[in-house]
């Protein structure tokens, strides 16, 4: 548990440092170096480990960051509870007050069953979101695109996304782009820039990490905020490769593909 919540405390400090970068920064640093400095929080939320162990040959300080939850600590009365949910020795006590009674509960248990709930109602959300996705995908092949990924026409597709299904990767596009050569160039483009950036095995790590550390607002923030970035990298990587007609082309076709936030839905394993 100590080492889970060290975890949670320098991840925490890690998102709130990219948010502040990315305020501070914004559009004044390219699309790939705002995407890329996500990775700092999610390495460290992916090794629950302690990094006592692997500073312990650094210059130690009288003031360390992985302190600074002690040093705010709540009032000594609080304290047998805190010491019952971070380590799970409990307190015994014949004195009326609530938070001394509570402190006489062992409470790892029970918060480690809450976890598992809410990590399974997750995983079950991505099961259900993506299941219903992928039924309105049709298999009506249409043709290969450039890097070799098939590409099919869905009907019911609002926008076009690269999704993987039954472990295949396909490029799925709504059939009034598919008879638009010049659209469709550019669908390609932006799709199999996620293929190339990995986003496919990016993205079943964010969500591995939604699901574990599901009660955090600042995760959920953060995964809304990666994706954004992840889309703008994509953008910036085609457009890099385009000549100034060309980037006019794109950006019609961008807003001619892209939906309203009332109809948009949210589908962990797609990309567009």
């Amino acid at each position: 548990m100590t080492f889970f919540l060290e975890t949670l405390w320098t991840g925490t400090l890690l998102i709130a440092l990219v948010l502040i970068l990315r305020a501070l920064l914004g559009t004044r640093i390219p699309a790939w170096l705002r995407y890329s400095l996500w990775l700092l929080p999610m390495l460290r939320l992916c090794f629950p480990v302690s990094l006592q162990h692997a500073m312990h040959l650094m210059p130690q300080s009288n003031l360390s960051m992985m302190e600074l939850p002690k040093i705010s600590a709540a009032p000594a009365a609080a304290q047998p509870l805190l010491t019952n949910i971070t380590t799970g020795q409990v307190v015994t006590t014949s004195n009326p007050d609530l938070i001394q009674r509570a402190a006489s509960i062992d409470w790892q248990p029970i918060l480690l069953a809450i976890w598992l709930i809410g990590m399974a109602a997750v995983i079950l959300w991505c099961i259900l979101v993506n299941r219903r996705f992928a039924g309105t995908l049709g298999q009506e092949f249409y043709a290969e695109s450039p890097c070799g990924l098939p590409a099919y026409v869905a009907d019911g597709l609002k926008s076009p996304c690269l999704y993987f299904r039954r472990g295949k990767a396909g490029i799925y596009i709504p059939r009034e782009i598919a008879g638009d050569p010049v659209r469709l160039r550019h669908v390609f483009a932006h799709e199999e820039a996620h293929y190339r950036h990995y986003d496919h095995i990016w993205s079943i790590i964010r969500v591995i990490l939604l699901a574990i550390y599901w009660f955090h607002p600042l995760v959920w923030l953060a995964y809304t905020l990666l994706c954004q970035d992840m889309e703008l990298a994509c953008d910036e990587a085609v457009i890099r490769r385009l000549d100034r007609g060309g980037r006019v082309d794109y950006s019609q076709a961008l807003l001619v593909c892209s939906v309203s936030q009332k109809s948009r839905m949210t589908y962990p394993l797609a990309f567009g």
